[in-house]
């Protein structure tokens, strides 16, 4: 029973100490264990959590932790405290401190964040509730791009956008409710942007002779060109390779006679080819394939709606790489309506499907093949997906098409294709993307929609872009690492 009355007996004292103790003792065995079954997790002077706005991104803040001896930290964050919009999980570095980035926070508006930093034992030991206000949305960027279907489709969407009113190329994220979470300006405007295995962004900028990759919060932390090309890194495509070394695109031209090739021609014309290149961090040209020597004028399909000038033209217009596991290349040439496949020890055309020179017959396609197409990929042995913009059927109209290609019988057979409804025709850019669960992302250049379709090209999920049309379309599961 408690009593109220001073003691000064010694034993007196020193038990009621040692039951103090334990008491102590108790308490902290039993928030360990609690912090073990996912109670609260308790608080501790060593975590220590600052955000920043960042200067020129209005849905983000820089967000430091330190943890000393954490394992890792789960960052709830959200415009309501107690209905967090993302929870992602850092890995914590050995020094301790954690800096990064949290997007997707809403502009003009207090944004309330709790960190949970998890420790080896098993415990864990939260931040409370840090607040951070973000300035007012940059007006030249959409808070929003309406969504017209939504089949409750996950992650996140990345976007080369180029047009608008007032300015011409954004670099933007989007969750599947078109909200935007990440953007960048491009000047004069956007090509490749994509997620790399790190978790940095890729992009590049028309105007640019370079890749940028960037951290999320927008620092630049390696510019990534090919130092033989005269055009330095073309921005059609990157691909970051295992080595990692990257594969890019570049250009060589040199003077020659055209009359022999095109009405119209002149003896001193300007001929562009397109080169592959595999470079290092460093920036040195490891290896190279030129289509100088391996592909010709007479190969081009010529485009009505955009001719070729015989004074200065480019022969293939590589806008696509796709490198294969068994050590080849698969290369989109718009300009020849074809897509090839390369073998890098000899740099010989292996096959090409499509365009004048295909080496596959067209079955069960009723528009017997396809012209003018962007981003080819392989989704499967021998099963190749592109967008075909179109240019040269018939009634010029786009699609996503998937062939499954027989080597043996040289037969490309139509397995899948999707068109939108009502129709649309791209004449330019465009692009596709297979996803985990076999739907598939396509964007539709110029004409600024962004269509996600199942298996049986049905439409679940569908995004526009007023004002814009866009170059390429990702979807990425998250943005952190």
């Amino acid at each position: 029973m408690a009593s109220h009355r001073r003691r000064s007996d010694p034993l007196r004292l020193a038990e009621a100490v040692g039951l103090a103790v334990l008491g102590l003792a108790v308490a902290a065995l039993g928030h360990w264990a609690g912090a073990r079954a996912a109670t609260a997790p308790r608080p501790n002077p060593f975590l220590r959590v600052a955000l920043r706005p960042i200067p020129g991104l209005s849905v983000a803040a820089r967000l430091i932790v330190v943890a000393p001896g954490a394992t890792s930290v789960v960052v709830r964050y959200g415009a309501d405290a107690l209905k967090p919009t993302g929870a992602p999980r850092f890995s914590m570095p050995p020094s301790g401190t954690l800096s990064t980035a949290l997007i997707g926070l809403y502009p003009a508006a207090t944004s309330h964040v709790e960190v949970v930093a998890h420790f080896p034992d098993g415990t864990a030991t939260s931040s409370g509730d840090v607040t951070v206000t973000t300035p007012p949305m940059d007006p030249m960027v959409p808070a929003t791009l309406p969504v017209v279907e939504d089949g409750k489709s996950s992650g996140v969407v990345m976007l080369s956008m180029n047009g608008g009113q007032d300015v011409r190329g954004l670099a933007v994220i989007v969750d599947r409710r078109g909200r935007v979470l990440w953007y960048r300006h491009c000047g004069g405007g956007a090509f490749d942007f994509e997620r790399l295995p790190n978790g940095h962004l890729i992009l590049h900028q028309v105007d640019a002779r370079a890749f940028e990759e960037l951290e999320l919060d927008g620092t630049v932390v390696h510019s990534w060109t090919d130092g033989a090309s005269v055009t330095g890194a073309d921005g059609h495509d990157f691909k970051l390779l295992p080595n990692g070394n990257a594969l890019l695109f570049g250009a060589e031209t040199r003077r020659v006679d055209s009359r022999p090739h095109f009405s119209g021609g002149i003896e001193n014309a300007l001929r562009w080819d397109d080169t592959v290149s595999e470079v290092t961090r460093s920036g040195a040209v490891v290896w190279q394939w030129s289509s100088r020597a391996h592909l010709a004028e007479n190969e081009i399909t010529e485009d009505p709606t955009d001719p070729t000038d015989p004074r200065d033209y480019e022969v293939v217009h590589t806008n696509s790489i796709e490198p294969l596991l068994d050590g080849t290349i698969l290369l989109s040439f718009r300009n020849l309506s074809s897509v090839a496949r390369i073998d890098r020890a000899t740099g010989r055309v292996m096959w090409r499907l499509g365009g004048k020179r295909s080496d596959f017959r067209f079955e069960g396609d009723p528009l017997g093949g396809f012209s003018r197409q962007h981003d080819a990929r392989l989704v499967g042995p021998g099963r190749v997906l592109l967008f075909d913009d179109g240019n040269l059927h018939d009634t010029p109209e786009s699609r996503a098409v998937e062939y499954r290609l027989d080597e043996g019988a040289k037969t490309a057979t139509l397995t899948w294709e999707y068109r939108h409804s009502p129709p649309l025709f791209s004449r330019f850019s465009g692009s596709v993307q297979r996803l985990p669960d076999g739907h598939t992302l396509v964007a539709w250049g110029p004409r600024g929609v962004v269509s996600e379709a199942d298996a049986r090209s049905k439409t679940v999920w569908e995004l526009t872009l007023p004002h814009f049309g866009v170059y390429r379309a990702r979807s990425a599961p998250t943005l952190y690492p």
